[in-house]
């Protein structure tokens, strides 16, 4: 590897091309529901009619979703079988089969563990991060209803060592404005935090109704403690004995049995006792109940039926990580103030989701079946609507594919001179999300990649070491000595890294590389690591 590797990733990223695009094929076996929700699209944006939606080449589709739901790319003998088969219903059996692997519980899981935590107030809440993925994936693998997720984490108790679904007040050490404005945003898909002290300025909720919710959370706490094997650890823990009037302490948290809206004009005074309500369909809760009966009153109310918003947070929330756009945008910014891009289609998208008992598996199903789905990727001055937009992987997604990519292995970054030695002691996968994580709950046009991350990418040690085609312990050094042909390995490189067959520019511009090098082990490895910095690598198209 040389001084040539600046160049060559300008070339390749530059003769990178988006793939053939077909007509939409109708004979897809789709479910009944996104036959309808076409339907419905078509008649509310005239970029969503059928003869502007182009349906993606079979290499891009099979990425995208591969991404979607399991977050790593397809392996290239999986990636040329579909190409290889006729049947109208490949994509729909795929789906189907990677909704089946455990692997779709932990990518689903790793987004809302992201979702949950980004914001959080509270910096130890980093112990749950695993119990909370683990109890995650284990509830989208099992198919548990998305309503009974939301009222495991509202009304959850105990260790945050053993109980995942404690994150999201961990997550906030238990403050009560803090945790009723998380609840609020990511399971109504409201952001009532704005209303915390004055009056919402855009949407009509007022300074009253956002405490009203908080006072669920009065006598929810969280506490230090140290667990049967001695480690640190914290506990949520429902308080219904103490003072129902008490001053703040130094810290500014309330130790009243109550919740109380502060007096703007006196912020040391005690302020106004409220009484627990939901905003959003106006439900009282008298004052003195308990820990436990607030917060399941509030989860019963948040996740009924007669609220729609619950609903249609998460079905607004998926439709956008899976489509590119979202009926309401920011995602977690929804409301009757707000305006939704096909108020119709989410209508009945959401219904729907609602009447299949709010199964995400039955979501991604019927989302994944849809022309809307299924699109080609944009191109410049494409329609945002008629086209699917890149967008970038997450962290975890990023570095499965590149492990996909290299082969196989745990890639170990040395960040210890930037990071401290702990640094190392959480794990390479907890390192590299450190530099390539983001909010995921944050506008697409902020998920933007940066400079350090470039060079990482460039400099690593960990990714020079893997493409090491001198070696037979590496992916590059064991294609390289196998019986195949400079052509067929090419292929073999552009399939693992970018999960598509290289164009005939692509394929000419590498066979002249390696041709005119004189190395042909250092060619190979400029090669694979152009296709490694290559921006495509990085998107979701």
């Amino acid at each position: 590897m040389h001084a040539m590797k600046l160049n060559w990733i300008a070339i390749f990223v530059a003769l990178s091309c988006l793939g053939p695009a077909s007509a939409f094929a109708e004979g897809l076996a789709a479910p009944a529901a996104a036959a309808r929700v076409d339907t419905l699209l078509a008649g509310e944006l005239s970029d969503a009619t059928p003869d502007k939606l182009l349906r993606a080449s079979d290499d891009v589709l099979l990425r995208r979703t591969s991404l979607d739901l399991i977050g790593r790319p397809a392996p290239p003998k999986q990636v040329q079988a579909f190409a290889h088969d006729d049947s109208p219903k490949k994509h729909a059996i795929a789906v189907d089969k990677l909704l089946a692997t455990p692997d779709y519980g932990d990518n689903w899981a790793n987004y809302w563990r992201d979702v949950i935590l980004a914001r959080r107030t509270e910096p130890r809440a980093e112990l749950v991060s695993g119990t909370l993925a683990g109890y995650l994936s284990d509830s989208f693998n099992t198919d548990v209803g998305w309503n009974v997720l939301a009222k495991e984490m509202i009304e959850a108790t105990g260790s945050v060592r053993e109980n995942g679904a404690t994150a999201l007040i961990m997550a906030h050490a238990g403050n009560a404005e803090e945790v009723a404005a998380e609840v609020s945003r990511i399971f109504l898909g409201v952001q009532i935090q704005c209303a915390q002290c004055h009056d919402h300025p855009t949407d009509r909720w007022k300074r009253q109704q956002f405490h009203e919710l908080a006072a669920f959370f009065a006598r929810v706490e969280t506490r230090q403690r140290r667990d049967t094997d001695k480690r640190f650890d914290f506990i949520v823990i429902g308080r219904d004995r103490g003072p129902v009037y008490a001053p703040p302490t130094p810290n500014g948290k309330n130790r009243s049995l109550e919740h109380f809206m502060p007096d703007l004009a006196d912020p040391k005074a005690q302020g106004t006792i409220v009484q627990p309500a939901l905003f959003l369909t106006s439900q009282r809760l008298d004052t003195g109940k308990t820990d436990a009966l607030r917060r399941n009153v509030l989860a019963e109310w948040s996740t009924a039926e007669k609220n729609p918003w619950f609903a249609k947070a998460f079905v607004n929330r998926t439709w956008s990580e899976l489509v590119g756009w979202g009926f309401y945008e920011p995602i977690d910014d929804l409301g009757p103030d707000r305006e939704c891009r096909a108020p119709n289609t989410l209508d009945f998208l959401a219904g729907q989701f609602v009447k299949h008992d709010y199964s995400v598996k039955w979501l991604y199903r019927t989302i994944m079946a849809t022309a809307m789905y299924q699109r080609a990727p944009g191109v410049d001055g494409a329609s945002r609507i008629a086209t699917s937009q890149p967008s970038r992987l997450r962290s975890d997604q990023f570095y499965d594919s590149l492990i996909a990519a290299l082969g196989g292995r745990d890639l170990y970054f040395d960040l210890t001179p930037r990071r401290g030695p702990a640094a190392a002691l959480r794990g390479p996968r907890a390192i590299f999300a450190e530099e390539f994580g983001y909010d995921p709950s944050d506008p697409r046009d902020e998920q933007s990649g940066s400079i350090p991350q470039a060079l990482m990418l460039m400099n690593a040690k960990a990714i020079q070491r893997s493409i090491d085609g001198a070696t037979s312990q590496t992916a590059l050094g064991k294609l390289l000595a196998a019986d195949l042909s400079d052509q067929q390995r090419i292929t073999q490189l552009y399939l693992r890294c970018l999960g598509r067959t290289p164009t005939e520019q692509e394929l000419k511009t590498s066979e002249q590389h390696i041709a005119s090098t004189g190395n042909r082990t250092e060619a190979y490895e400029d090669i694979l690591w152009a296709l490694v910095n290559s921006t495509e690598m990085t998107l979701r198209r």
